[in-house]
């Protein structure tokens, strides 16, 4: 019984993943929560944090800010791959944010041209071979972005993540890559056992 009841408890108390909370250059904070339903905003003199809808009905694998600021715009993963990006200046008020969606497809299928709120077509370009995209990173002035996923699944972009080329230096890695993180023009990506991979 002290076994089962054990079991019970790890299934019951444990949570899906830990929440997600980032934190840009200027103070402002994103939050996910643990199951991806929705997502949270903070900025300075901010009285509460502001929750926002997901804009899919996928759960949301992992967000982030463009170059590091709120001010410049999110991005967002989503399982079952989506990946999209919400262009700054943002009004974290609003509930729905507006995201440019492009969906990760495998195989041949390249490009997916989907609507913004506004309904103007926005295209934007990637190809993930089937895996979820987990972190992206935007570099300099923000017209460099680099994106991570499973199956050691690395992504550059020249446009500000509008197309995407896929590098396939870490193929041969069998390891899922999670956080991507950029110092100035050095670039660090951690995966799963241990996996630290760095630009020359």
């Amino acid at each position: 019984i002290r076994r089962n009841f054990a079991q019970f408890c790890a299934i019951i108390l444990t949570p899906p993943r830990p929440p997600q909370v980032e934190r840009d250059s200027t103070g402002s904070y994103l939050a996910i929560s643990s199951r991806g339903n929705f997502y949270l905003t903070f900025k300075p003199g901010d009285e509460f944090w502001v929750p926002h809808n997901r804009e899919t009905s996928r759960r949301i694998t992992s967000m982030g800010f463009v170059k590091d600021k709120l001010t410049e715009g999110l991005w967002m993963s989503t399982a079952g791959g989506e990946l999209s990006k919400a262009a700054g200046p943002l009004d974290t008020n609003l509930i729905n944010i507006a995201f440019n969606k492009q969906k990760i497809q495998s195989g041949a299928q390249f490009c997916a041209i989907l609507r913004n709120l506004r309904n103007s077509l926005t295209p934007i370009h990637h190809l993930s071979g089937g895996y979820g995209i987990l972190d992206v990173a935007y570099v300099g002035d923000g017209t460099r972005a680099w994106s991570v996923g499973g199956g050691g699944t690395i992504f550059g972009s020249n446009d500000g993540g509008n197309n995407w080329k896929r590098d396939k230096s870490a193929d041969n890695l069998p390891t899922n890559l999670y956080k991507i993180k950029f110092f100035g023009e050095k670039g660090y990506i951690l995966g799963s056992n241990g996996v630290l991979l760095t630009n020359a």
